[in-house]
């Protein structure tokens, strides 16, 4: 992998490509073959196994803060979708390598989690404003404090994985339980360890990020499942003897290559690997054959349906809904929130261009124009109608236009600011609602004449 890293991430890239195909029926790569004494010796250490899976489920979370806070700060000064713009497709490619690279290089179990995540693909996140999209997906509706600690990460979710994990199956469904949670928490390690890796690239940064490396749950490396055989009270001729058997388990179920180990799920489960290797296949598996087999770490739940975010305290008293089930807050709108939180008296916050010295908290001075604006504001972070932001722009434009510290946003810096905040197209809105209007009075025009006719051969 080190000497060609390239090679092997797009070999990696094709087997997505094929495990991750919604056109195909759903695979069983991770379908579990533990036999009942595996299970029952995972059982007896389920505790250790919590206790492991707790720390990386924090590192988790606090990746997916750092990654918030960084993009929600610099949404008014430097914006990392202006940086990203900046560059081309092929010093976009350069980078999300090297920040791939990275990952991967982090910890020894992280190549394996490569698999995990199909949202890394680089010729895809390298065009337009896909890595943008995966971005905002990955991060929290809210700033949280740079000194919070504790707190559940959000999953990034993928109908295929939870699929997939969800076909795992064990004797017992606590193992099963947090087999998949294992899964979903790998998943989630690498992936916003990538992002943050982009974003520390994208910048110029420098930041050292050490993942906790846990105990592997589905135990296919010998350490790992002679660990738990030890704590479980087998001796070591036992022990030697079970490690034998479940290495022939794994290989029964087509998981691992018999010439070098690796896993390699674009396989049909129960297809010998070595005579892959030796033969047609071996052009694609080179690549990774001899790399480390992969640990069952990517983490999603069983239940993906997303939980509404309710909204805090401080929200509500600055009269910020929490997002409706189904609309995300953007980074952009996250910055919003939160300067509209340091200026109380705004009706909102227009995010000037650098390198103005502050922003300029807008307050709409008509009592009725000021409620109605509010209503507007709250349809719009409550699910981003689109009609509302069109009326919000309406009544922030003039305001727009004026100097603030020498420096004028500008209606297109009006409309780029709200596209950033709600994804909003505010030209196309104004056009719908031009159109919409237009045919409103076409209607009212012929109904006034139709009566008009009624009253002059109305008999008298």
């Amino acid at each position: 992998m080190e000497t060609d890293f390239e090679g092997w991430n797009k070999a990696s890239e094709v087997q997505l490509a094929q495990l991750f195909d919604p056109k195909r029926p759903v695979p069983t790569a991770f379908a579990n073959s533990l036999s009942t004494d595996h299970e029952k010796a995972m059982l007896q250490t389920m505790d250790a196994l919590r206790t492991s899976s707790a720390a990386v489920k924090h590192d988790c979370f606090l990746l997916q803060r750092d990654i918030t806070r960084f993009v929600v700060e610099r949404v008014a000064e430097d914006p990392v979708s202006a940086k990203w713009g900046a560059l081309n497709e092929a010093a976009r490619r350069r980078l999300l390598l090297a920040a791939l690279r990275e990952t991967c290089l982090a910890t020894s179990d992280m190549p394996p989690r490569r698999g995990f995540v199909p949202e890394i693909v680089v010729p895809v996140l390298s065009k337009g404003d896909a890595l943008l999209k995966l971005l905002d997906r990955a991060c929290f509706d809210e700033m949280l404090p740079k000194d919070q600690a504790d707190g559940e990460y959000v999953k990034v979710e993928n109908v295929r994985w939870n699929q997939m994990v969800g076909k795992i199956t064990t004797n017992s469904p606590a193992l099963k339980d947090h087999i998949v949670a294992d899964m979903h928490d790998s998943r989630h390690t690498f992936l916003f360890l990538f992002l943050l890796s982009v974003l520390l690239a994208l910048y110029d940064l420098s930041q050292q990020y050490v993942p906790t490396k846990h105990t592997n749950a589905l135990g296919s490396e010998d350490a790992n499942g002679r660990k738990i055989l030890a704590q479980s009270g087998m001796e070591a001729g036992e022990i030697d003897e079970k490690l034998k058997g479940w290495s022939k388990e794994w290989k029964a179920a087509g998981r691992l290559c018999a010439a070098c180990n690796t896993v390699d799920r674009a396989l049909a489960p129960g297809k010998k690997m070595q005579k892959d290797c030796q033969t047609r296949d071996w052009k694609r598996h080179k690549v990774l054959c001899g790399q480390p087999v992969a640990s069952a770490t990517p983490r999603t739940f069983v239940d993906s349906t997303p939980v509404p975010k309710r909204a805090s305290k401080s929200d509500e008293a600055a009269g910020i809904p929490a997002p409706a089930p189904g609309f995300k807050h953007s980074p952009a709108l996250i910055a919003q929130i939160e300067a509209l939180k340091e200026m109380p008296d705004a009706s909102y916050v227009l995010f000037l261009p650098n390198p103005a010295p502050a922003n300029a908290g807008v307050a709409i001075p008509d009592a009725m124009g000021a409620i109605f604006f509010g209503i507007m504001r709250k349809r719009a972070m409550e699910n981003g109608d689109p009609e509302a932001v069109g009326m919000m722009y309406k009544q922030l434009e003039n305001s727009a236009m004026l100097s603030a510290e020498g420096f004028v946003l500008g209606k297109e810096g009006l409309k780029k600011q709200l596209f950033q905040e709600y994804g909003v197209n505010v030209d196309e809105e104004l056009k719908r609602k031009a159109a919409a209007t237009a045919v409103a009075g076409a209607g009212r025009e012929a109904r006034s004449g139709t009566d008009d006719l009624r009253k002059r051969f109305a008999h008298p």
